[in-house]
């Protein structure tokens, strides 16, 4: 029998959800971006102010700041990062549970978010471009399919979309950071050891670490989610549309409970991608979903 995906990811208690997940997402990379800019200059106002007569007595304050910085990143700026990205998970997790008939597992994800929390940040409506993007989520090609697969076709596209933004963007963090610090070392070479330490390396630092880290945790990510999908792909290639619906359902929340601890963990991807990228992905992912159900109802997977 057909699901209800089409009409539960559109409703207005879902979109509310998404809503509140989309203001959280906008606040983390805010900040990221305000850090980013901050980090990225810290070595340009190092190198300036030295190159400066009257400003050269501000090189050493310009690494001390650079300092803290590091140390505030490390002690509070990650650990709220990280804070609010779980929140986010929970409330991308209750859209799903929701639309795609699972059962909430509390032990992985804790207890749902607070309906006054869902209606600080997803009561208002946003910008009519925003808002449009926040309808059918799940592609509207598994509308006949049965909840049972429906579920395993809707979790898998979601994971491919995030599989290829987040390839892309550990790219485009590791070119950025070589290109800024071979334009550093271009510089430095003839610059005194003593100098290029404390007006381009130390100064260097927050924006070297942060783009360090994040790439590293792009790549985790990147190999997870390709385990993730694998396992998914796995599960359609096995799936029997006579198995008993306790056993496909069981399946699929083990899936969800892997996506949660997926998202709950991951970095964010910049908007700069999702925005270059988003329609080409969406279209393909129809597509790759379009491919599964043939297959589905083919009979090949069945096999």
């Amino acid at each position: 029998m057909p699901n209800c995906v089409r009409e539960r990811q559109n409703s207005e208690d879902a979109l509310r959800l998404l809503r509140a997940r989309l203001r959280i997402h906008t606040g983390v990379k805010r900040a990221q971006r305000y850090y980013f800019i901050f980090v990225f200059f810290l070595p340009i106002v190092s190198i300036v102010t030295a190159s400066t007569p009257c400003l050269s007595g501000g090189t050493k304050w310009v690494s001390l700041v650079a300092l803290l910085v590091g140390a505030s990143d490390a002690l509070w700026i990650d650990r709220w990062r990280r804070g609010r990205i779980k929140l986010s998970a929970r409330l991308q997790e209750q859209f799903d549970t929701t639309v795609l008939d699972l059962p909430w597992n509390a032990f992985v994800a804790g207890q749902r978010v607070d309906a006054e929390e869902i209606e600080r940040y997803g009561s208002k409506p946003l910008k009519p471009a925003r808002e449009l993007g926040l309808r059918n989520w799940y592609p509207q090609s598994v509308d006949p399919l049965p909840m049972s697969s429906a579920r395993l076709v809707c979790q898998r596209t979601n994971l491919w979309y995030d599989w290829n933004l987040r390839g892309d963007y550990q790219r485009y963090l590791k070119i950025l950071g070589w290109m800024y610090l071979t334009v550093l070392i271009v510089i430095s070479l003839q610059k005194p050891l003593v100098d290029v330490i404390l007006t381009m390396l130390v100064p260097f630092g927050p924006f070297a670490l942060w783009t360090i880290r994040e790439s590293q945790r792009q790549g985790d990510t990147i190999a997870l989610v390709t385990r993730l999908k694998g396992e998914v792909d796995g599960s359609l290639d096995k799936f029997q549309p006579d198995d008993e619906p306790d056993k496909l359902e069981a399946r699929a929340r083990q899936l969800q409970d892997a996506i949660f601890s997926h998202r709950a963990s991951s970095p964010l991807v910049s908007d700069l991608v999702y925005f270059f990228k988003r329609t080409g992905l969406e279209q393909e992912m129809e597509a790759g979903a379009r491919d599964f159900i043939r297959r589905l109802n083919a009979g090949d997977v069945a096999k």
